[in-house]
């Protein structure tokens, strides 16, 4: 499954579904250019990494893998700042999920 996420900027990304195992790589990722002293650092770092396994075209073009390793060279940073927010979105983590009062079978 493929996303398109436009910026405010008026670049589109598109992006592929996030998987599990794409956090756990970018998570690999970032522990293997940090000492994993500093986790904010990391934090960072594995936002990066997903960014650079999930985006996959700027515009209609195809970005290779040696242009997605500099994110600098085709986002600035509020677009940085706009697709984490998407990416979260996508992935669910910016949604509260559905809770459903069950009824007691004690009395309290």
């Amino acid at each position: 499954m493929r996303y398109e996420i436009e910026l405010s900027t008026g670049k589109k990304l598109t992006v592929r579904k996030p998987t599990i195992r794409d956090r756990r790589l970018a998570l690999q990722g970032a522990t293997a250019t940090t000492r994993g002293d500093n986790p904010t650092m990391i934090q960072a770092m594995t936002q990066d990494e997903l960014l650079k396994l999930l985006i996959l075209e700027e515009n209609g073009v195809k970005l290779g893998a040696s242009q997605k390793e500099d994110l600098d060279s085709f986002l600035e940073y509020g677009e940085y700042q706009e697709t984490l927010v998407a990416l979260a979105e996508i992935m669910g983590e910016t949604k509260a999920p559905k809770v459903n009062l069950l009824p007691t079978t004690e009395s309290t």
